[in-house]
């Protein structure tokens, strides 16, 4: 028969045993709500959680990645940044049109109305530091009109507007530059207007130059095919940022106007 006091010792391991494993076991802690994914709280506890990080979770059963502060939507010719995990954490639009070298670039950006009905189209340039863009506008007019340019004096805000601030091809004194070539182009007629328009390192009292081609068709003599150009007067520093094509009657609704950086 057991010795009684061996017989003890052995109900004493085995309780130390069972509080051993207890004081080890995984067990719950705290509420979890639906759809949290388990978390190790301390060596032995497990709680409802959520993942934090690149990846995080917020108590349902969807999983996200964290916001990076880049904007969604489309850049022209950007300039991104990348970290080390392969993620997009910066990005802008560069020079309208692609810049690059002398050769300039393939690549042209397109404008059309901001609303249907607009007479106008305003295009956006990069800071004035002496760069040249091609422009080309093509389209389709809805009433007998002329075709104008006109150059913003706050980036699009506002444009130039008054006698004097410009002056058109033939040295006139106007608002605004005629590029259809002083002349009515007719209703429904394709007409395209090419031209370079160059910002000479502007600072203050130093000008902006436009010169270029027009093709339409007029009543009065047929097909238009003349020089359009201009250049301003004593442009402030600073100011040459945006430019507005647009027309005398009618909607701008069938054009497009296409820009391209060439330097």
């Amino acid at each position: 028969m057991a010795d009684a006091t061996e017989v003890m010792d052995n109900f004493t391991a085995v309780a130390a045993c069972i509080d051993e494993t207890r004081d080890n076991a995984v067990t719950h802690e705290g509420s979890p709500n639906a759809g949290e994914i388990a978390v190790f709280e301390g060596a032995t506890g497990i709680t409802g959680g959520d993942l934090t990080g690149d990846v995080t979770t917020s108590g349902g059963t969807a999983t996200s990645l964290t916001a990076t502060g880049v904007t969604p939507g489309t850049y022209t010719n950007a300039t991104i940044t990348v970290d080390e995990k392969g993620r997009v954490t910066f990005a802008d639009s560069g020079a309208l049109g692609g810049g690059g070298g002398g050769g300039g670039s393939a690549l042209a950006t397109k404008y059309t109305v901001v609303t249907p009905g607009d007479n106008f189209i305003d295009v956006k340039l990069d800071a004035d530091d002496g760069y040249a863009y091609r422009v080309l506008v093509k389209g389709t007019n809805d009433a007998d009109t002329r075709i104008y340019f006109r150059i913003s004096s706050d980036n699009g805000q506002t444009f130039f507007d008054g006698a004097g601030n410009y002056k058109s091809y033939d040295l006139g004194a106007s608002s605004a530059i005629d590029i259809s070539g002083r002349r009515t182009v007719d209703s429904g007629r394709n007409t395209i207007i090419a031209f370079t328009l160059a910002g000479l390192n502007v600072t203050t009292t130093e000008k902006f130059a436009l010169v270029g081609e027009i093709f339409s068709v007029d009543t009065g003599i047929g097909n238009i095919i003349r020089n359009v150009g201009g250049h301003n007067n004593d442009l402030p520093a600073g100011d040459f940022n945006a430019f507005r094509i647009y027309t005398s009657a009618g909607t701008m609704d069938g054009f497009a106007v296409y820009v391209e950086r060439v330097y």
